[in-house]
């Protein structure tokens, strides 16, 4: 659910994508030249910023897929598989200041920044040393990354998130599709490390029949859950349908505990089976479901720091708003 900020923010993005179509074509930059970029306006917006979140597509016509995602579409880069992007997208924290700092950075120098109320719940990137390029060549290591990079409409999403602590390496993840292929790859590579963690391809047209995506014409469906989970009640369950055709989900969730930085809630996706939905990779609102059937969102009630045995009625309490958009 967008603000109407952030709304502004995305059409005015998409004016200068259109602008930018030709005169930018195939000038790409790093995903380390943008981070450069981004953090000197952060800094300058607060001591403290630290970054969340770094991704990047590389796309030559915009399919469905990354329009959905972003929200329009992008200017066409000529270059794809190059490990450099005409748009990037940037998320900062401030503890100091309470708030979240989104930077869309442009590879043609223009900057635009949306501000958004409480501090992100992510963990920050911390010493990544893989820039894109090479996150492209490894993922360029399995077959059929090649054969979605080299088909003609081939388009590949590149994303940083940070680790569950600072000692571990954070991850790059990439996210590959070619409708003419009928391939879907997604990976992750070690921001450190280098190393090529995990593959996993899709056949589109096997995994859900009606092709990818939404091949039945149909726009996406969302579905909206809010609630209460306490000691009393841990655990709630909302159920939707994935039916021929989708293969994304998009997750937004919120939590809002009554004392803050003692209680908080956790979502998980279950799929049919029950089993749970693994996210993709560096990127915890994005989820490729492998079936039709009906899906649960769990919304589970959590203490944070020792668990206490006494009740501290309502202000136990967490509450939390879902949606969930089915592509």
């Amino acid at each position: 659910m967008r603000s109407g900020a952030v709304l502004v923010l995305a059409l005015l993005v998409a004016a200068l994508a259109g602008c930018t179509g030709t005169g930018q074509e195939g000038t790409g930059i790093t995903a380390k030249e943008a981070a450069a970029r981004a953090e000197a306006r952060a800094r300058d917006w607060n001591g403290d910023a630290a970054l969340m979140h770094l991704g990047a597509w590389e796309t030559r016509n915009s399919s469905a897929l990354v329009q959905q995602d972003v929200g329009f579409g992008l200017p066409p880069d000529s270059n794809v598989g190059d490990g450099r992007a005409l748009v990037w997208f940037t998320r900062f924290s401030s503890a100091q200041a309470n708030h979240t700092l989104r930077l869309i950075v442009f590879a043609n120098g223009t900057i635009l920044a949306d501000e958004e109320d409480g501090p992100s719940d992510d963990q920050a990137v911390q010493r990544w040393e893989i820039d894109s390029p090479r996150v492209v060549e490894l993922a360029r290591g399995a077959e059929s990354v090649r054969s979605i990079l080299d088909s003609p409409d081939g388009e590949i999403a590149v994303f940083l998130g940070g680790a569950d602590n600072a000692a571990s390496d954070p991850l790059w993840g990439f996210l590959a599709f070619s409708q003419s292929v009928g391939l879907l790859a997604q990976g992750a590579v070690g921001a450190r490390s280098g190393d090529l963690l995990t593959v996993r391809t899709v056949n589109v047209s096997e995994a859900l029949p009606g092709g990818f995506p939404g091949g039945s014409g149909r726009p996406p469906e969302e579905y909206e859950f809010e609630g209460t989970v306490a000691p009393e009640e841990p655990e709630v369950l909302h159920e939707f349908d994935v039916e021929a055709g989708r293969t994304v989900l998009q997750v937004y969730f919120r939590d809002d505990p009554n004392l803050p930085g003692a209680f908080a809630a956790s979502f998980a996706i279950l799929d049919p089976a029950g089993n749970e939905l693994p996210h993709a990779p560096g990127d915890d609102s994005t989820y490729f479901p492998s079936r039709v059937g009906t899906y649960t969102a769990k919304v589970t009630w959590e203490t944070r720091g020792p668990p206490t045995p006494v009740s501290l009625g309502p202000l136990s309490e967490v509450s939390y708003e879902l949606t969930v958009t089915v592509i």
